[in-house]
């Protein structure tokens, strides 16, 4: 694998190279002529000769009808730094025409950084399910280099029309993107071209506008389901964490003012004074939760951790609105504030890089230091594995009170 990483990249690179001047159909006439060369270049007028007679010379045509076509269009985009997996990116383009004549027969599409893998990413970083795959596949690294780049990508780029500009003319278009995945869409900047009259050729010019976006977690409507806490001496007892719960001692006794609850009255003081006396209670919230979200796997991408990561944002964002107090969220080591406003915490979530297996019980005592003051801790699972279970176990036997949940 290693010493076909710069055949990787160089293969990359030559496809990146044709896909940005010649349209799929121009592609295919390319990679025909070969052939078409092979099977038809003697002097016998077969039909192999006159298909590749006919490929050249549209393509020779293709290429000589674009050389004189020159443009300049200033672009600017009105984007949004963040969207969610599973939803759609809407931004508008504003176009200007800075040339001296009408621009027609323009297209353009968003460029991505160079989503090519280091070595070192591509030693250390297995393909999710590689082990299915044949030995010769595993060790050739093809499948899992393809994975890695468009991991790395995040994103289709697609072609959209620009409509006809007059000579200083600006115009809006609408254009969209698709995130694949959680984490980042890095943009390198935009491509304006023109196609042949064949529709065989592009030629153009790319110019540099970088852009970051980031990728929530996908957030779905979810059941905050009702919390049956297992205590470390096997009881439990049930609460619905859809409600924050307050607690009430008493402060001081005042003189009753009209409209003050009749159960709020000291009878006991009216008996012996012949007064009424309103019971003023300090109110005091009790503490809330914890949450920790299972971020553990060996490898760098894992749809099981995405899927608990996107349940977690989820209920964060479910629970919050049903005032659920959450005082820490776990992710291995780093803990997140639950007062946190959602967004600062999907963008959290957004970077968070997936931890090694090894790494979960090692951090349990953490998890249980910085757990004890809190109501009870919510424990999200991307999966039931012995791991995982005996991690739950190790929380119950310090006395929190744990419940359970598994990433639907």
């Amino acid at each position: 694998m290693k010493k076909l990483y710069p055949h990787f990249r160089r293969t990359w690179a030559f496809v990146n190279f044709y896909q940005k001047h010649l349209t799929f159909q121009g592609r295919l006439i390319i990679i025909s002529i070969p052939t078409f060369l092979i099977f038809g270049g003697n002097t016998d007028r077969t039909i192999f000769y006159y298909l590749f007679s006919i490929s050249l010379a549209l393509i020779t045509i293709s290429f000589i009808s674009t050389i004189r076509q020159t443009f300049k269009i200033e672009l600017k985009r009105e984007i949004s730094p963040f969207i969610a997996v599973g939803k759609t990116l809407h931004y508008q383009v504003t176009l200007t025409n800075k040339s001296k004549k009408p621009s027609d027969n323009l297209y353009f599409t968003e460029i991505a950084e160079d989503p090519r893998p280091t070595l070192k990413e591509l030693l250390n970083t297995p393909e999710e399910n590689e082990e299915k795959r044949n030995k010769f596949d595993r060790k050739l690294g093809y499948y899992r280099w393809k994975w890695l780049t468009n991991l790395k990508q995040n994103f289709t780029p697609n072609e959209f029309i620009v409509p006809k500009l007059m000579p200083d003319e600006t115009k809006k278009i609408t254009v969209n993107i698709n995130p694949n995945h959680r984490g980042i869409i890095a943009l390198q900047g935009y491509r304006i071209y023109t196609k042949d009259i064949f529709g065989i050729v592009k030629s153009g010019k790319t110019v540099n506008l970088p852009q970051r976006i980031t990728v929530f977690p996908e957030i779905k409507e979810i059941e905050i389901p009702e919390i049956k806490f297992t205590y470390s001496d096997n009881q439990s007892d049930t609460e619905n964490i859809g409600t924050v719960n307050t607690s009430t001692d008493f402060h001081a006794l005042r003189e009753y003012i009209p409209g003050d609850l009749p159960k709020s009255i000291s009878w006991k003081t009216y008996a012996r004074t012949d007064k009424l006396y309103t019971i003023d209670y300090k109110a005091e919230s009790e503490s809330g939760f914890s949450l920790f979200v299972d971020i553990y796997s060996p490898l760098y991408f894992s749809e099981d951790i995405e899927k608990s990561i996107s349940y977690a944002a989820s209920f964060i964002v479910k629970a919050k609105k049903e005032g659920l107090r959450l005082d820490t969220i776990f992710t291995a080591l780093e803990t997140i504030s639950g007062r946190e406003e959602d967004f600062e915490i999907l963008r959290k979530f957004a970077a968070i890089i997936p931890e090694n297996d090894e790494l979960l019980e090692k951090n349990v005592q953490f998890i249980i230091k910085n757990s004890i003051d809190t109501k009870g801790i919510i424990v999200i699972l991307s999966k039931n594995d012995p791991i995982r279970n005996h991690f739950t176990e190790k929380l119950k036997e310090s006395g929190l009170n744990v419940k359970t949940l598994v990433a639907e």
